[in-house]
Protein backbone atom coordinates (compact mmCIF):
# COMPACT_ATOMS: atom_id res chain seq x y z
CA UNK A 1 0.00 0.00 0.00
CA UNK A 2 1.28 3.44 -0.94
CA UNK A 3 1.86 5.92 1.83
CA UNK A 4 0.13 9.22 1.37
CA UNK A 5 2.18 12.36 1.96
CA UNK A 6 0.47 14.67 4.43
CA UNK A 7 0.39 18.42 3.96
CA UNK A 8 3.42 20.28 5.30
CA UNK A 9 1.39 23.47 5.65
CA UNK A 10 -2.17 22.25 6.29
CA UNK A 11 -3.68 25.74 6.60
CA UNK A 12 -2.15 27.16 3.40
CA UNK A 13 -4.68 27.38 0.53
CA UNK A 14 -1.88 27.71 -2.04
CA UNK A 15 -0.35 24.41 -0.93
CA UNK A 16 -3.79 22.81 -1.16
CA UNK A 17 -4.29 24.27 -4.64
CA UNK A 18 -0.89 22.99 -5.81
CA UNK A 19 -1.71 19.52 -4.47
CA UNK A 20 -5.09 19.69 -6.22
CA UNK A 21 -3.40 20.59 -9.51
CA UNK A 22 -1.13 17.54 -9.16
CA UNK A 23 -4.22 15.38 -8.63
CA UNK A 24 -5.83 16.91 -11.72
CA UNK A 25 -2.73 16.07 -13.78
CA UNK A 26 -3.48 12.37 -13.25
CA UNK A 27 -7.16 12.48 -14.17
CA UNK A 28 -10.22 14.73 -13.97
CA UNK A 29 -11.78 14.94 -10.50
CA UNK A 30 -15.18 15.90 -9.21
CA UNK A 31 -15.45 18.63 -6.59
CA UNK A 32 -16.46 16.16 -3.90
CA UNK A 33 -13.54 13.87 -4.74
CA UNK A 34 -11.11 16.75 -4.64
CA UNK A 35 -12.37 17.94 -1.26
CA UNK A 36 -12.12 14.43 0.17
CA UNK A 37 -8.60 13.85 -1.17
CA UNK A 38 -7.29 17.18 0.09
CA UNK A 39 -8.79 16.58 3.54
CA UNK A 40 -7.24 13.10 3.59
CA UNK A 41 -3.88 14.73 2.98
CA UNK A 42 -4.33 16.84 6.09
CA UNK A 43 -5.42 20.21 4.73
CA UNK A 44 -7.80 22.23 6.86
CA UNK A 45 -11.41 22.78 5.81
CA UNK A 46 -10.72 26.48 5.15
CA UNK A 47 -7.67 25.75 2.95
CA UNK A 48 -9.58 23.08 1.01
CA UNK A 49 -12.57 25.38 0.50
CA UNK A 50 -10.44 28.25 -0.80
CA UNK A 51 -8.37 26.01 -3.10
CA UNK A 52 -11.48 24.34 -4.55
CA UNK A 53 -13.20 27.70 -5.12
CA UNK A 54 -10.18 29.05 -7.01
CA UNK A 55 -10.05 25.92 -9.18
CA UNK A 56 -13.78 26.18 -9.88
CA UNK A 57 -13.40 29.83 -10.91
CA UNK A 58 -10.52 28.88 -13.20
CA UNK A 59 -12.74 26.22 -14.81
CA UNK A 60 -10.53 23.33 -13.70
CA UNK A 61 -13.17 21.79 -11.44
CA UNK A 62 -16.64 21.43 -12.91
CA UNK A 63 -18.95 18.65 -11.72
CA UNK A 64 -21.27 19.00 -14.70
CA UNK A 65 -18.45 18.55 -17.22
CA UNK A 66 -16.88 15.77 -15.12
CA UNK A 67 -20.19 13.87 -14.91
CA UNK A 68 -20.90 14.25 -18.63
CA UNK A 69 -17.40 13.14 -19.68
CA UNK A 70 -17.26 10.27 -17.18
CA UNK A 71 -20.71 8.95 -18.13
CA UNK A 72 -20.08 9.10 -21.88
CA UNK A 73 -16.68 7.43 -21.50
CA UNK A 74 -18.06 4.63 -19.30
CA UNK A 75 -21.08 4.11 -21.57
CA UNK A 76 -18.81 3.80 -24.59
CA UNK A 77 -16.36 1.41 -22.87
CA UNK A 78 -18.81 -1.25 -21.75
CA UNK A 79 -22.56 -1.58 -21.76
CA UNK A 80 -24.15 -0.86 -18.40
CA UNK A 81 -27.46 0.32 -17.05
CA UNK A 82 -28.42 3.80 -15.95
CA UNK A 83 -28.51 2.72 -12.33
CA UNK A 84 -24.87 1.59 -12.35
CA UNK A 85 -23.73 4.74 -14.10
CA UNK A 86 -25.53 6.96 -11.59
CA UNK A 87 -24.08 5.01 -8.66
CA UNK A 88 -20.54 5.26 -10.05
CA UNK A 89 -20.88 9.00 -10.49
CA UNK A 90 -22.25 9.38 -6.98
CA UNK A 91 -19.29 7.38 -5.68
CA UNK A 92 -17.10 10.05 -7.26
CA UNK A 93 -18.92 12.72 -5.28
CA UNK A 94 -21.37 13.96 -7.93
CA UNK A 95 -24.86 14.95 -6.77
CA UNK A 96 -27.63 12.45 -7.59
CA UNK A 97 -29.57 14.82 -9.88
CA UNK A 98 -26.47 15.74 -11.86
CA UNK A 99 -25.42 12.07 -12.06
CA UNK A 100 -28.87 11.04 -13.29
CA UNK A 101 -28.87 13.77 -15.96
CA UNK A 102 -25.37 12.80 -17.16
CA UNK A 103 -26.30 9.10 -17.31
CA UNK A 104 -29.48 9.91 -19.21
CA UNK A 105 -27.52 12.01 -21.71
CA UNK A 106 -24.81 9.35 -22.16
CA UNK A 107 -27.38 6.61 -22.76
CA UNK A 108 -29.81 8.73 -24.78
CA UNK A 109 -31.32 6.90 -27.72
CA UNK A 110 -30.10 3.52 -26.44
CA UNK A 111 -32.60 1.01 -25.18
CA UNK A 112 -31.57 -0.52 -21.87
CA UNK A 113 -32.77 -3.96 -22.97
CA UNK A 114 -30.48 -3.77 -26.01
CA UNK A 115 -27.57 -2.70 -23.80
CA UNK A 116 -28.27 -5.63 -21.47
CA UNK A 117 -28.37 -7.96 -24.46
CA UNK A 118 -25.04 -6.59 -25.69
CA UNK A 119 -23.50 -7.11 -22.24
CA UNK A 120 -24.97 -10.63 -22.09
CA UNK A 121 -23.48 -11.52 -25.47
CA UNK A 122 -20.04 -10.30 -24.40
CA UNK A 123 -20.27 -12.30 -21.19
CA UNK A 124 -21.59 -15.38 -23.00
CA UNK A 125 -18.57 -15.43 -25.36
CA UNK A 126 -16.62 -16.86 -22.44
CA UNK A 127 -18.79 -19.99 -22.59
CA UNK A 128 -17.04 -21.15 -25.78
CA UNK A 129 -19.93 -23.19 -27.09
CA UNK A 130 -21.10 -24.56 -23.77
CA UNK A 131 -24.81 -24.75 -23.10
CA UNK A 132 -26.66 -21.94 -21.35
CA UNK A 133 -27.91 -24.12 -18.47
CA UNK A 134 -29.68 -22.92 -15.31
CA UNK A 135 -26.47 -22.40 -13.34
CA UNK A 136 -24.87 -20.35 -16.10
CA UNK A 137 -28.09 -18.36 -16.65
CA UNK A 138 -28.13 -17.50 -12.93
CA UNK A 139 -24.55 -16.28 -13.07
CA UNK A 140 -25.27 -14.22 -16.17
CA UNK A 141 -28.38 -12.78 -14.52
CA UNK A 142 -26.30 -11.70 -11.50
CA UNK A 143 -23.69 -10.17 -13.79
CA UNK A 144 -26.28 -8.07 -15.61
CA UNK A 145 -28.00 -6.97 -12.41
CA UNK A 146 -24.64 -5.89 -10.95
CA UNK A 147 -24.07 -3.91 -14.14
CA UNK A 148 -27.08 -1.80 -13.21
CA UNK A 149 -29.66 -3.18 -15.62
CA UNK A 150 -33.26 -3.39 -14.45
CA UNK A 151 -34.97 -6.74 -14.09
CA UNK A 152 -37.13 -6.24 -17.20
CA UNK A 153 -34.07 -5.57 -19.35
CA UNK A 154 -32.22 -8.54 -17.87
CA UNK A 155 -35.10 -10.94 -18.45
CA UNK A 156 -35.52 -9.74 -22.08
CA UNK A 157 -31.80 -10.23 -22.71
CA UNK A 158 -31.84 -13.70 -21.15
CA UNK A 159 -34.90 -14.73 -23.17
CA UNK A 160 -33.36 -13.51 -26.39
CA UNK A 161 -30.01 -15.15 -25.64
CA UNK A 162 -31.78 -18.37 -24.63
CA UNK A 163 -33.82 -18.39 -27.84
CA UNK A 164 -30.65 -17.95 -29.92
CA UNK A 165 -28.97 -20.74 -27.93
CA UNK A 166 -31.87 -23.08 -28.69
CA UNK A 167 -31.89 -22.08 -32.37
CA UNK A 168 -28.10 -22.56 -32.57
CA UNK A 169 -28.33 -26.12 -31.18
CA UNK A 170 -30.80 -27.37 -33.84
Amino acid sequence: MRRMALARRPDDPDSARIRALKLLERRPQSIGEMRRKLKERGFTVAAVHEAVERLKQAGLLDDERFARDFASMRAAMKPQGRRALVMKLMAHGVARELAAAAAEEALAGRDEAELAEEAARKWAKRLRGRELDDRVRKRLEGHLLRRGFGWNSVSKALRKLGAEDVEGND
